[in-house]
């Protein structure tokens, strides 16, 4: 389920929204803040708050805070002076980019700008059996181009029950993608194996 769901959408403006208490563990989906889906031309989401969104279901899914989740045909948007936190799933994969907690989870899009915005992943992660990962910000595909990415703090200090587990800043799901432009952000974390990946 989603919090604000966009597609097919010219220059729409999403602002000053409080989006949370996102909870579910038996929903066979993926819960988000916002969701950018295909045709999204354009547009600014701007100062929303998006907190509390968390799926425990045991089969998998994610959670996540916002969600660019097609690669058609979605360019040009600007997310900006958004703060996300408390974005959690349980210990089960540490390599799904689907079934994990993202703050700002990017699938697909071109020229997408992310400006000012705040991510803080935090707490224990206790459920599950297998190791986990989770990031404040996701890149999981070379049709992502053009990602300007400035002034942000991305910082990440959840804590896994289960060894082997990843707590990162920022992860790129392949060394091929690259950004257009990244200056001047702030990462942090404190977590298992906390890191930035590029």
């Amino acid at each position: 389920f989603r919090g604000v769901e966009l597609s097919y959408s010219n220059s729409p403006l999403v602002s000053g929204n409080t989006i949370t208490n996102m909870k579910t563990s038996t929903l066979l989906t993926s819960p988000a803040g916002i969701d950018l889906g295909a045709g999204v031309i354009g547009g600014t989401i701007t100062r929303n708050n998006i907190s509390g969104v968390h799926n425990t279901n045991t089969s998998g899914y994610g959670a996540y805070g916002i969600n660019f989740s097609s690669t058609t045909a979605t360019t040009n948007v600007t997310v900006s002076n958004n703060f996300i936190s408390d974005i959690k799933t349980l210990n089960y994969s540490s390599t799904s980019t689907a079934f994990n907690a993202f703050g700002i989870r990017i699938t697909g899009g071109t020229n997408l700008k992310l400006y000012y915005n705040t991510v803080n992943m935090y707490d224990t992660v206790t459920g599950g059996t297998a190791a986990g990962f989770s990031a404040a910000l996701l890149v999981t595909s070379t049709s992502v181009t053009g990602l300007d990415v400035r002034n942000n703090n991305f910082v990440n200090r959840q804590r896994f029950a289960v060894s082997g587990s990843f707590a990162y800043a920022v992860y790129l799901s392949s060394t091929s993608i690259s950004f257009g432009t990244i200056n001047y952000n702030n990462y942090g974390g404190s977590g298992n194996g906390g890191t930035t990946t590029f």
